[in-house]
């Protein structure tokens, strides 16, 4: 007899080809797209499929070449400049490191060397700049005491850092003496130095003229570029003179000082008559020169001496040097000491950027701008061409709310983008023509016209209050915001709302969870075409060669974009402290210091352990309801593609809507198969009458896992 029996429907296979869509902590777990993860812990998407992390590869013999450096400041994209002030006896020395993606770490100064600094200051700050070409160092730095350094070499090397001095810029070229009949009208030349007090005047001698009136009086009388008195013996000016007598042409040096009683001493050069351009007053002639710093005027004259039998006599001969060459005669004066707060407008700026030029491409400039005085929030100010100790006092914009510190800057494209902690900006150079040659309150200020840099604003809600996170990935600037978000440049036109997106939807829950001190003091760099992004000891990678990055703004609904944007989690040992991060060509370094042995390396990403330990890891899957969510279901097969090469075992546990399931059989190491190799494995979970079901994996030294294929079927109407 033959009994009826109830209808089975058959068994259909759900195939997942690739976890690579990241974790996704935003949406509820049975929304999450198939291909992303609810939990994600040491993995990422790399090389066809989701696999463990790369290792912390340090040196032990490298353990204490990283001190503990208080002051970060990235060099363009990737390098580091980390700086300390150390409490020596009753001094204050500085010292300064350098960490590059190529060449590692390395102490700046000579051996290693540090600078004690003059004068102490409450909270110091130091911001370091790479010397160009042809300079006598590769770096310099800038106190915020006011005190200015280079690297010392060969010689100069009595201590790690030396006093480095200013550009003093030319102001005044083509002068006449007082008693000229000339018409003409000396030039203005160059700005003043906002980092020096000193400036050059350029005179022409005419053969009649003895008074030279300078630019300005009320010059200083004391040692120039330095905040304090100075001691009797300081130098006031320095004149030079080109002569032309029987030896040809040689230039004459003649320094002005002071003395004891605070008076500035006339000072003599003895000249041969021919150089004077005197005859009948014997083969020797005494050029004398003394300064008026109150008048702002020098007095050039030329006397003769007379031997006779109880000494010698002089006499003064009239009229002045000859006429020889244009600009012989140039005088270096110093200027008031109200002007020592410019020195300390630049000194104190904390961020600076190379940029401009037409030919400077995205990792050159010729100009330094510098941000983040704390007493000038909003300003920004730019060096000269090729001249990081020379910015001109024009050289200078305010940008945006004058309550709001521009924070960051960052290079996208031929625009400097400014942030501030609400705002953003762009800066573009123009190059100049001759006709922008103009005149700015009596000035003629060459270096500031010759170029033009438009402000223009990008977004008016948007900015950077976490510094050292800006970066150029694929050619977008990406940046974080310590209320967790993550935003990206798309465009910049000033009449567009859609510049600045956000793109960390998926993740920004785990940011925000990291706090905002943390954030604030996150870094980044990039690795694999992954924007990788330090807060603490976490990591967050952000794919940015999917199409969702990369074509962001043609995407209708942005909110799809931004769940399309693959982000991925890793957990760095807790035991260390990262102080910095450098990457450049798939190469990660980041200086390290071990809270427990108190001592610091650098360390490199790569391998398969954190020095010798192993990575655990941890991924879940979404909830599939395999779209179907009125019927019931059970789960009869399943098929991963494994490979790892020291894994011990891995633990899979089953998640429906009942809660979880272990799985009893832990695949070990050896049926898991070799390194480089996945393997497909397949388990029986057994699962019945569920309406969603996921998997969570777990493996205490790491884990390869590339697609998954699910046998179910279908059972009962959900009632």
């Amino acid at each position: 007899m033959r009994y009826m029996r109830m209808p089975v429907s058959g068994l259909a296979t759900v195939s997942i080809p690739q976890l690579n869509g990241g974790v996704n902590v935003y949406d509820v777990p049975n929304r999450v797209g198939d291909n992303q993860l609810t939990e994600c812990d040491n993995l990422w998407w790399h090389g066809g499929a989701l696999r463990t992390r790369p290792g912390l590869a340090a040196d032990d013999m490298e353990w204490r070449e990283v001190d503990a450096y208080t002051i970060r400041q990235r060099v363009g994209e990737q390098d580091l400049l980390m700086a300390r002030f150390d409490q020596a006896e009753e001094a204050v020395r500085f010292y300064a490191s350098h960490l590059s993606w190529a060449g590692g770490h390395q102490r700046l100064g000579f051996w290693g060397g540090g600078y004690t600094l003059k004068d102490a200051c409450d909270n110091p700050t130091a911001l370091g700049i790479r010397a160009k070409k042809n300079a006598d160092t590769n770096w310099y730095y800038l106190l915020s005491n006011g005190e200015i350094l280079k690297e010392a070499y060969g010689a100069e090397a009595t201590e790690g850092w030396i006093a480095a001095e200013p550009y003093i810029p030319t102001v005044m070229i083509n002068g006449v003496g007082e008693d000229c009949e000339a018409t003409a009208e000396p030039t203005k030349y160059e700005d003043y130095n906002m980092l020096t007090r000193g400036i050059q005047c350029h005179y022409t001698t005419d053969g009649v003229s003895t008074v030279w009136k300078l630019v300005e009086g009320n010059l200083s009388t004391d040692l120039p570029g330095v905040q304090r008195e100075s001691e009797a013996g300081g130098t006031v000016a320095k004149i030079e003179l080109d002569v032309y007598g029987e030896n040809g042409l040689r230039t004459v040096g003649v320094p002005l000082v002071y003395n004891e009683y605070g008076r500035v001493e006339e000072q003599s050069v003895t000249l041969s008559a021919a150089e004077a351009g005197v005859t009948g007053y014997g083969d020797e002639v005494s050029l004398r020169v003394r300064i008026d710093a109150a008048k702002g005027v020098l007095y050039t004259q030329l006397w003769e001496k007379i031997p006779s039998g109880v000494g010698a006599q002089v006499t003064q001969i009239p009229g002045g040097l000859p006429f020889l060459v244009d600009n012989n005669l140039r005088v270096t004066v110093w200027r008031s000491r109200e002007h020592e707060k410019d020195r300390l407008t630049i000194c104190k700026m904390t961020r600076g950027e190379w940029f401009g030029g037409d030919v400077s491409g995205i990792a050159g400039g010729t100009r330094f701008f510098v941000c983040g005085n704390p007493d000038e929030p909003d300003l920004l100010c730019w060096s000269g061409i090729e001249h990081p100790l020379y910015f001109p006092e024009h050289n200078r914009v305010r940008v945006g709310d004058d309550h709001q510190a521009i924070t960051a800057m960052g290079k996208q494209g031929s625009l400097l983008v400014l942030y501030k902690e609400r705002e953003t900006y762009a800066l573009q150079y123009s190059a100049g023509t001759e006709s922008d040659y103009a005149f700015a309150e009596g000035v003629v200020a060459v270096t500031s016209y010759m170029a033009k840099f438009l402000l223009m604003p990008i977004n008016a809600s948007v900015g950077c209050d976490c510094p050292d996170t800006v970066r150029l990935v694929n050619n977008r600037l990406v940046w974080a915001c310590s209320d967790g978000s993550v935003y990206m440049l798309t465009a910049t036109n000033p009449y567009s709302e859609r510049n600045v997106r956000m793109i960390s939807r998926n993740v920004r829950r785990l940011l925000t969870d990291c706090g905002k001190e943390a954030l604030q003091n996150a870094q980044t760099g990039e690795y694999e075409g992954y924007y990788l992004l330090l807060v603490g000891n976490r990591v967050f990678l952000m794919n940015t060669q999917t199409s969702a990055f990369v074509s962001f703004n043609y995407y209708n609904d942005e909110d799809t974009a931004a769940k399309a944007i693959p982000w991925f989690v890793w957990t760095l040992p807790p035991h260390l402290t990262y102080t910095g991060m450098v990457s450049g060509e798939n190469t990660v370094k980041l200086a390290v210091t071990d809270g427990e042995r108190g001592e610091g390396t650098i360390a490199t990403l790569t391998g398969a352990t954190d020095n010798g330990e192993p990575i655990p890891c941890r991924l879940t899957t979404k909830l599939w309801d395999f779209g179907r969510p009125d019927r019931k279901k059970s789960v009869e097969h399943l098929y991963m593609g494994l490979g790892c090469g020291d894994l011990s075992h891995l633990q899979v546990t089953y998640i429906t809507e009942r809660g979880r399931v272990y799985e009893p059989y832990r695949m070990q190491n050896s049926l898991i198969g070799q390194e480089g190799y996945l393997l497909r494995r397949h388990l029986t979970p057994n699962v019945r009458m569920v309406q969603a079901f996921g998997l969570c994996m777990e493996s205490p030294t790491g884990l390869e896992l590339d697609e998954i294929h699910m046998k179910i079927r279908q059972q009962g109407v959900v009632r």
